[in-house]
């Protein structure tokens, strides 16, 4: 089982033009690519300062065999993804794997 950290966008909330390609990186844009590809924005990921957080792939890191650590990070699970941002997060994260360039 592999976990990516969450946290806050890397710009102000501020600076709306800086964040506004961070929040829409999740899926493809009009050029046919994606952008950051190591990030996907989490609108879920709300906290007290910011609106929405990202996940970073390249900071993923195994944590245990899935069947050890399921238990601890349902405990601390938050919220919980849609079906349709969770196949939008798949896709991304197998063309992070596969095509990092």
């Amino acid at each position: 089982m592999h976990v990516a950290p969450v946290f806050t966008p890397p710009v102000g909330e501020r600076d709306a033009d800086r964040l506004a390609p961070i929040r829409r990186c999740g899926t493809i844009g009009d050029d046919g690519n994606y952008g950051f590809l190591t990030l996907f924005p989490l609108e879920e990921a709300r906290s007290e300062k910011y609106e929405f957080g990202v996940a970073d792939f390249s900071l993923m890191m195994p944590i245990a065999p899935p069947k050890d650590a399921i238990e601890m990070l349902l405990d601390g699970k938050l919220s919980q993804m849609e079906d349709e941002l969770r196949l939008q997060f798949r896709t991304k994260l197998a063309i992070y794997f596969s095509h990092p360039d």
